[in-house]
Formats: structure tokens, C-alpha cells, sequence
């Protein structure tokens, strides 16, 4: 009877604890979840509906924060011995429906469409008399509290939409793209390195009438404190047709088909990154113009394109690697390499061919480089 008699208060023990902590889950939910986060983020939150699911689950659904990152249902497992301690933790939060807007700007910028989180401005200590110390001394104000500590063990953001709008295209509209659904999942990697997150997520590349253009895929850590990461981002099977804004300054004969799978190996120490990128081109096939027989070419992009076509394998096949130096606090399209196996690509592309099509095709172009010549030699002629 007596193990008995301890075995019920412990257990009444138990539930009372677990009463007492949802009581003060419940009773506290807004000002954990919405007046802290404003108060030491500085950011604006908007929630329509906000309850409490035993034991300790914080579930607010039509979240939009800072007017820019809406979201559709937020679950939010708060700890408590961070809250102990004064801190703002959370073993768990799980992201349902957000949507971001991602934007290039002209200046190859990027907005991410993100909440800005204001921090807040240091304060100086008066300064103290000389000459009256102790009189100083009793009017220094106290020591200013550190602000508390943010950390997240596990985030998962499900069914998200990103919608990608492109301004920095020259002479054209704003081109966009959207991925749909989006899934991600975030943890610590160790207690040692709070701030380094492990990440994997994919998802849809949509077109604007919602077709499926390609897909994207993510795997790695970012330390975003110190601005370290060593991430890998991979596009597969994406629609080169769809893509035409892209390529047709350079380029002015329309694919018929062709698939894009690009790799990127993105690594960043103290800001300073670096993305080693792979692109493979296949199954790249042109429209047929109509007046192929008769075609008079007028500018450099005529001649892209058939030297393109050239260069292609013989199944409409090539590949190359480069890398881009940029930071990763404001990452830009810049200090662009081209790797050594470049041209040793186009030539085994080159050669992938039957010799007399190789032939045809550099002999076609060397024609196309003779009507050029011909044609500013007459306009010189004529002046």
C-alpha cells in the first residue's frame, strides 16, 4: 500500500504539473507568440484566430507579418525552460501555406520580401564627472538588460508558395516564376552551434498557367549569425523554352525542345561565397524557319545561333561549369569564371557529330561570317 500511496501522488504530482504548464500556455499564448516577438524583433504581427492544443502547442491560423509574409496556419511548441530562463525558444515550429515573394531588382539586388527585424539601438552611458565621482556614481543609471536569446530546434515549412519575379532583364518585362508546393525542413545541428541549421526541402517549378517547367531541390546548413553555409541547390529537367527571356538576346531561333538540369554547389565562409555551378543542356532542338534556304543575316544573333547549333552534341547535348564569387549577406550575379573544361566540352561536343555534319555546320557559318564581311565592305563603299 505504501509503494502503492507514492505511486498516486507522483502521479497526481505529474498531471497537476501538466495542468499548471497548459493553464499557463493558455492563459499567456498572445503575449508569448505575438508581444514578445514584437517587442524584441520590432516587427508587426497580424493573427485572425489564435488557441491553445494540450499540452503545449500554440496553433494561430491567418498570420501575416509585417505585411509582406503572409501565412496560412503557424504551430508553435514553445520551451519552457527557455522561457525560464528569459529566453525566446522553441522546440517546434511547424509553417503551413506561407507565401513569399522573392524580386531581382534592375540593379541585380535582391529582395527577399522578408520582415525587416529592427534591432535596437545601443544606449551610452553618460558620461561621468571627474571631478564629482561619487556624486556621479549615485546617479549612473543601471546597466542595460541583454536582450534575450532566439532559437528554433525544428522548423518545417509545408505546402509553402514562392513566387520569383525577375526585374533585372533588359528590354523586357518582368519575367516570374513560381514554386508550388514547397516543402522544407530545418534543425540544429548541435547545442554547441545554435545558430547552424541543417536544411533539405523541394518542390514545383510552375509557369504561369500552372504547367510544371521544372524542379527544385535543396539540401545543407546555413549559419546565418556568422554567415557561413555550404549548401547544394539542384534544377531538374527545367524547360529551356520556357526560360527564352533569358537567352533570347543571344540567341533568336526558338527551341523546340530542350531540358536544362543545373547544379550548384554554394559554400560561404564569413560572408565571403562561393557557387560552383554545373549546367547540362539535352534533347535541345530548334524550330525550322521557313525560309532557311534564303536567310540573310542581319546582326550577331544570327550567327549565335548557328554556331550554338554547332556546338551542340549529336543528341542536342553539351554541358559547362563556372563559378560565382559574390557575398552572401547580398548575393549578385558578379566575378563570373568560366571553368578550365569550357571549351574541352564544346569540343568533344563538336566531335560527338559525323564528320561531314561538323564540317557542314562550321562551313555554313564560315559562309554566314563571309556574307558579313560583303555587306561592310559595301556599306563602306557607299560613303
Amino acid at each position: 500500500m505504501k509503494i502503492l500511496r507514492i505511486f498516486l501522488i507522483i502521479l497526481v504530482v505529474i498531471i497537476l504539473a501538466v495542468a499548471g504548464i497548459s493553464a499557463y500556455v493558455a492563459v499567456n499564448a498572445r503575449a508569448i507568440l505575438v508581444t514578445q516577438l514584437e517587442k524584441n524583433l520590432g516587427i508587426k504581427i497580424e493573427i485572425e484566430d489564435l488557441r491553445v492544443a494540450l499540452p503545449k502547442t500554440i496553433i494561430a491560423e491567418g498570420v501575416v507579418i509585417s505585411d509582406s509574409l503572409k501565412v496560412r496556419r503557424l504551430e508553435v511548441t514553445p520551451s519552457l525552460i527557455g522561457l525560464l530562463k528569459g529566453d525566446v525558444g522553441f522546440n517546434s515550429i511547424v509553417i503551413e501555406g506561407p507565401q513569399v515573394t522573392v524580386t531581382r531588382n534592375a540593379d541585380n539586388s535582391f529582395d527577399y520580401g522578408l520582415p525587416v527585424i529592427k534591432a535596437k539601438p545601443s544606449v551610452q552611458a553618460p558620461k561621468i564627472d571627474q571631478k564629482a565621482p561619487e556624486k556621479a556614481s549615485a546617479s549612473a543609471p543601471e546597466p542595460q538588460k541583454k536582450a534575450p536569446d532566439i532559437y528554433i530546434s525544428k522548423l518545417l515549412v509545408r505546402n509553402a508558395s514562392v513566387t520569383f519575379i525577375d526585374k533585372a532583364l533588359v528590354d523586357q518585362p518582368p519575367f516570374v516564376i513560381k514554386c508550388f508546393p514547397v516543402g522544407l525542413e530545418v534543425s540544429r545541428i548541435s547545442l554547441a552551434q545554435p545558430s547552424r541549421m541543417q536544411a533539405t526541402g523541394q518542390g514545383s517549378i510552375l509557369s504561369g498557367d500552372g504547367s510544371q517547367v521544372g524542379r527544385v531541390i535543396i539540401s545543407g546548413w546555413v549559419d546565418p549569425a556568422r554567415l557561413d553555409m555550404d549548401a547544394r541547390l539542384e534544377v531538374q529537367d527545367g524547360k529551356l523554352a520556357y526560360f527564352r527571356p533569358y537567352y533570347k538576346k543571344y540567341v533568336k531561333n526558338e527551341l523546340e525542345s530542350g531540358d536544362a538540369n543545373i547544379t550548384v554547389l554554394a559554400r560561404s565562409k564569413s560572408n565571403d561565397m562561393t557557387a560552383d555551378c554545373h549546367i547540362e543542356v539535352t534533347g535541345v532542338a530548334f524550330k525550322k524557319a521557313q525560309d532557311t534556304e534564303q536567310r540573310v543575316v542581319r546582326d550577331f544573333g544570327d550567327v549565335a545561333d548557328m554556331a550554338f547549333d554547332s556546338l551542340l552534341g549529336s543528341e542536342g547535348k553539351t554541358a559547362f561549369d563556372f563559378s560565382i564569387r559574390t557575398k552572401m549577406s547580398e548575393p549578385k550575379f558578379e566575378n563570373i569564371k568560366f571553368k578550365g573544361n569550357f571549351f574541352k566540352g564544346r569540343v568533344e561536343a563538336v566531335l560527338s557529330k559525323p564528320p561531314q555534319e561538323t564540317i557542314k555546320d562550321f562551313k555554313k557559318i564560315g559562309e554566314e561570317f563571309e556574307a558579313i564581311g560583303k555587306q561592310f565592305k559595301d556599306i563602306f563603299k557607299s560613303k
